[in-house]
């Protein structure tokens, strides 16, 4: 199970996977020794050699529906898609019935990000195989990625009736987690976890939902558990801080800030919130550099501009023209509101978008 982290940046992982199966049905078809062996390089992922007998192969039987499909996947593992992409659709021409083609197509124009013509192929992979679990969950990853998100749920339902993986349920999860249902989005990181413990990603995902849900010390705990397994998720360490901001425990927030930083020293959200954290503290100097840092890296950051504004005002340094229109009065040292002061300038959770919980395979599992 693979994801990234948290800033609603989404992206597919890709991946190839033969099955045995597709590989024997591919001999059955012609007796070739070159369409064998093309089948059998390609099982071995020694990808040149299964295009040299697939090629050979083809000359004979141009018509060898899974043998142009099994060149698609060659082609795949070589990273050139849109070769691979012909091979699919000569092998869909060759057979229309052919659902392992149709979701190769799909596989293809996923990496190419022709998401619309994707779920096309998909959407004829299941009509063909009702039972296609991998092409429902890839289904749903395209609807996901569309912003489809109900019917991205259907899809992921589907797939779950056929295969109850913690790939479908975390990506189910995470679904969930971007319509703001939080509630349910936890429920569905419990199911992966229960089958996958060891996804970090999904520890880190369901720290976010738990943060939403006004949970911090569970968010926390998540964090914690994702952090044991995977040290270097992008944004967990951030997200941790943030969640221990909102508990006014401003040691251990400046602490994660500085873990993300080191993982990821431009990250400027970091680098605003450590600010944040800093001025809290009554460490003006330290937050002021913390915030230039940020602006360093993004001049435009609203919150690094803020912050920054109101640090130089109160160590009565001038103001420059950045700072016309922001509201840069303090509040009153000691009072009910000094400990939150900048509390509009930090930034939240991120939320993921790099949820790469399972790949696009290039044949079905």
């Amino acid at each position: 199970m693979r994801f990234h982290a948290f800033g609603l940046r989404l992206f597919a992982a890709f991946g190839i996977c033969m099955l045995a199966t597709e590989l024997r049905a591919t001999s059955s078809v012609n007796d070739s020794t070159d369409c064998a062996d093309g089948g059998v390089f390609l099982l071995r992922r020694q990808y040149q050699s299964a295009l040299d007998s697939l090629d050979r192969c083809l000359q004979k039987s141009p018509a060898n529906s899974e043998a142009w499909n099994n060149r698609g996947s060659a082609l795949l593992g070589l990273n050139r898609p849109d070769e691979a992409l012909n091979s699919f659709e000569r092998a869909i021409s060759a057979d229309p019935q052919n659902a392992t083609a149709w979701y190769n197509r799909g596989v293809v124009l996923s990496k190419l990000s022709r998401l619309k013509e994707a779920l096309v192929s998909y959407d004829k992979a299941v009509r063909l195989k009702a039972t296609y679990s991998s092409a429902w969950f890839n289904r749903g990853n395209v609807l996901r990625e569309l912003q489809q998100f109900p019917e991205a749920l259907e899809s992921y339902d589907a797939a779950l009736k056929l295969d109850n993986s913690a790939d479908a349920w975390s990506n189910k999860a995470f679904t969930l987690l971007l319509m703001k249902n939080y509630e349910e989005s936890v429920k569905s990181f419990d199911q992966a976890l229960q089958i996958d413990p060891q996804s970090g990603e999904s520890w880190s995902l369901r720290g976010i939902a738990l943060d939403n849900l006004g949970k911090n010390e569970e968010a926390i705990l998540s964090f914690d558990r994702a952090i044991a397994l995977n040290r270097k998720i992008p944004e967990v360490w951030f997200n941790r801080g943030t969640s221990l901001m909102k508990l006014g425990d401003n040691p251990n927030a400046l602490r994660s800030f500085e873990r993300e930083l080191e993982n990821n020293p431009t990250h400027v959200k970091s680098w605003v919130n450590k600010g944040v954290v800093l001025v809290r503290q009554h460490r003006l100097e330290e937050g002021l550099q913390s915030f230039e840092r940020a602006l360093a890296l993004d001049a435009n950051d609203v919150h690094a501009i803020e912050g920054r504004c109101k640090v130089l005002k109160a160590l009565s340094r001038p103001l420059p023209g950045t700072c016309d229109g922001v509201a840069v009065a303090l509040p009153a040292e000691g009072s009910k509101d000094s400990r939150n002061f900048l509390a509009d300038a930090h930034y939240p959770l991120r939320q993921m978008t790099t949820l790469v919980v399972a790949p696009y395979t290039s044949q079905p599992s």
